[in-house]
């Protein structure tokens, strides 16, 4: 009988261990899942979004370190030696703990300075990163004109507001000033240009222009294989998504156009740059770029069918509103139309409006399924944020035809953007 309530108590002891065991798996396996399913929702905390968030700085002396892994994301051009320099350089530079122990290149646009539309600004900003890509500088954006870019862009797989405050306020004794706009005695020395002699901590840069050929000359960038397997328009958009995302503001104004104006139906665009015209009344006389909008509005008809819906882009309220005139389905953007470039008096609330529109204007033509490009800057940025050859139509105003892109290098042989 002892032996048996002893046996008893020796299986009611061990049945207590085994149900101790199977609820601590239950717990952990429910845990488990429950931080799976929280890192793939918007109640993520910070800490678990590892991707595209490339911590801010907090203050001047302690940045954190994200890991190089957290950086990459699913994408076939991050697979290319640029994609993969661009993660290691953004490693490097958050492994860099004081703001003292930098060097930097900033781009420039402030009040009073003319820097060039949005895709002249574009350009400006690929050129000083690349730049900075090759002296391992940190890369800075300091654009105030007419409002700051931080109010409209977000900083996506590098972070260029790090240290900004610590940078801007460096002594001008050492910093060093290059006024490159328009310099095409600059962009055809690229190649063996020295930068040692940038002996200076602050490298301030303003310039408007790509030079992809000569950055491919340079004897750091051969080194580096920096462009093995890429194309020009591929970097650009490589650059451009690793530097910008948008706003909460605008990811909401994207969202609301998806949602109450494209509704899931195949979105066709023209972006329609006239040029001088009395919607941008400061826009240079001489830049009449004229394309046949006929020929445009002719092309655009086929689509204009229930399945489809036409969006038309432009500088000019007058094709704007013959778009309602001729197509059912049609829709643009009641906005004003500035060029931010050429504001003149222009109250700061409506410029910056304004900066925000055009900005928004081109996300929607990097999301079209079918795209029409006159010549502009901005709309060649869109084409390449894009990514896709598919439905791309260009206008050639020399044989006053739309042609079918068969390549995006095509973009640069039709109009020769750079």
């Amino acid at each position: 009988m002892i032996k048996m309530d002893l046996l008893s108590k020796v299986y009611s002891e061990y049945d207590k261990n085994i149900r101790k065991k199977r609820f601590v798996a239950v717990i952990v396996i429910l845990m488990m899942f429950f931080a799976i399913w929280i890192s793939s929702t918007d109640y993520a905390p910070q800490s678990l979004m590892l991707i595209n968030s490339i911590p801010v700085e907090r203050d001047a002396k302690f940045i954190i370190k994200p890991s190089k892994e957290n950086l990459i994301a699913p994408n076939a051009l991050h697979n290319t030696t640029f994609y993969k320099s661009i993660v290691q350089y953004v490693h490097d530079q958050s492994h860099v703990e004081h703001c003292s122990n930098r060097r930097y290149i900033i781009y420039r646009c402030n009040a009073g300075k003319l820097c060039g539309g949005i895709g002249d600004r574009q350009k400006g900003i690929i050129t000083a990163f690349l730049l900075a890509l090759l002296t391992k500088r940190t890369f800075i954006i300091d654009v105030s004109n007419p409002c700051k870019l931080e109010t409209i862009l977000r900083p996506s797989l590098y972070d260029w507001t790090t240290c900004k405050d610590y940078a801007l306020s460096v002594p001008a004794v050492d910093s060093m000033s290059l006024h490159l706009i328009g310099d095409h005695t600059f962009r055809s020395k690229i190649s063996k240009q020295d930068f040692r002699q940038w002996n200076k901590t602050v490298v301030f840069i303003m310039l408007n222009w790509l030079s992809f050929p000569g950055i491919r000359q340079h004897d750091v960038t051969k080194v580096m294989n920096l462009f093995t397997a890429i194309t020009n328009e591929e970097a650009i958009r490589v650059v451009l998504e690793s530097l910008f995302k948008p706003s909460h503001s605008m990811d909401t104004e994207i969202n609301a156009f998806n949602r109450n104006q494209r509704q899931d139906r195949h979105l066709v665009c023209a972006h329609i740059r006239t040029g001088g015209n009395p919607s941008i009344p400061l826009d240079s006389k001489s830049d009449r770029r004229n394309p046949n909008v006929s020929i445009i509005f002719s092309f655009l008809e086929k689509y204009d069918t229930h399945e489809n819906v036409i969006y038309i882009a432009t500088d000019a309220d007058e094709v704007k509103n013959n778009s309602y005139l001729t197509f059912k389905n049609v829709i643009t953007l009641k906005r004003k139309i500035v060029h931010v470039d050429k504001l003149g008096n222009m109250q700061m609330d409506t410029a910056c409006e304004g900066y925000f529109t055009a900005i928004l204007e081109q996300y929607i033509l990097a999301g079209c399924d079918t795209l029409i490009l006159t010549h502009s800057n901005l709309g060649f940025m869109a084409a390449y944020e894009r990514g896709v050859v598919d439905q791309l139509f260009l206008y050639n105003k020399k044989i006053n035809v739309i042609q079918r892109a068969k390549t995006l290098e095509d973009i640069y042989n039709v109009y020769g953007y750079i």
